[in-house]
């Protein structure tokens, strides 16, 4: 019905073209979720009531700490989690979305973690990992819990790490974008959110580079 009326428009001469004909609809981009250093510390610290709670929050904190998104970590297995010459452990793989290459040092955070849990999986996978709507669950209840008022998925935990672990430390965003396994750095760009934080640095760096030189 709205084709025929906006033809009989055309064809009575109240519009002489179509103004519609080349407008294409984007939807806005939400912002991408994270966890603030003060945050993560919040969530990693809190005390649960449940061990599942326990566990899932646990899964999350390691993908805060390696970005490993949940299908990679989910096919992980120990022989992807490889020692370098110094006694470093490293996960190396090939994302499952795009088949980028990724490789990733294990923070102390997450040596803890995987010792915590190690021999608890199926051979010959790292870890055990529930369906992500149940983490995902876990996930909402624990953020109310730990009083972070925001909607918190598993995805969070590689925005946490880009934004919160990488970029607001000074890391490159080429950097970023490797360690992520993009294989275009657009894609990066998605998560390279500007904090307060990275603007006072920033600032704080350009100050002290300048020094005196402009003062009046």
């Amino acid at each position: 019905r709205r084709n025929n009326v906006v033809k009989i428009s055309f064809d009575n001469g109240l519009m002489p073209r179509n103004p519609f004909a080349f407008y294409s609809y984007s939807a806005p981009t939400e912002p991408r979720t994270f966890l603030s250093e003060e945050e993560l510390r919040i969530f990693q610290t809190t005390r649960l009531r449940s061990a599942k709670h326990e566990y899932h929050r646990d899964l999350f904190l390691l993908s805060c700490f390696t970005e490993i998104c949940y299908k990679d970590m989910r096919y992980l297995t120990c022989e992807q989690i490889i020692p370098d010459t110094k006694g470093h452990l490293w996960l190396h793989g090939n994302r499952c979305k795009t088949g980028g290459e990724y490789m990733v040092n294990f923070l102390p955070a997450d040596l803890r973690l995987l010792e915590k849990y190690r021999g608890t999986a199926p051979s010959p996978l790292a870890f055990d990992m529930p369906g992500l709507s149940s983490i995902n669950c876990s996930l909402r209840r624990i953020t109310k819990q730990c009083g972070i008022p925001r909607h918190i998925t598993f995805h969070a935990a590689r925005h946490t790490f880009a934004t919160t672990l990488c970029l607001s430390q000074g890391i490159p965003l080429s950097t970023v974008s490797k360690m992520l396994g993009h294989k275009q750095i657009t894609t990066t760009l998605f998560y390279a959110q500007t904090t307060p934080i990275m603007i006072e640095d920033a600032i704080d760096r350009v100050e002290s580079r300048l020094g005196g030189k402009f003062a009046a």
